[in-house]
């Protein structure tokens, strides 16, 4: 089919910038919350939400108040950054130990 004048050509997207991949380029969608509840903050960790609330009370993952000056039930936000850094310090880099059950020979029938 030819091209004619009265018709527009087809948009063309622009070159991505050096070292974007295609996937990411696409247009974004909503944008997630940075700040998780207490419930939401442990189903991102896969632990219970009292895990959660232990770790904040030990002090090993800060968090965030959120409610009126003297509230008696302050709402618990915390940081999906600070969600990953805490996983990143947790991960395991070496191997595992051997197991300790004694091996049993394989029985050819």
């Amino acid at each position: 089919m030819a091209h004619d004048s009265t018709t527009s050509p087809p948009a063309q997207t622009p070159p991505l910038a050096e070292g974007v991949c295609p996937d990411c380029a696409r247009t974004p969608g909503p944008t997630p919350p940075r700040l998780l509840g207490l419930k939401a903050g442990a189903a991102y960790l896969s632990v219970s939400d009292w895990t959660l609330r232990e770790l904040l009370w030990r002090g090993e993952l800060p968090f965030i108040e959120v409610g009126a000056p003297g509230s008696l039930r302050p709402r618990r936000l915390v940081d999906l950054y600070d969600l990953d850094e805490w996983i990143e310090r947790r991960k395991q880099r070496h191997s595992l130990p051997p197991d300790p059950r004694p091996r049993e020979r394989g029985r050819r029938g």
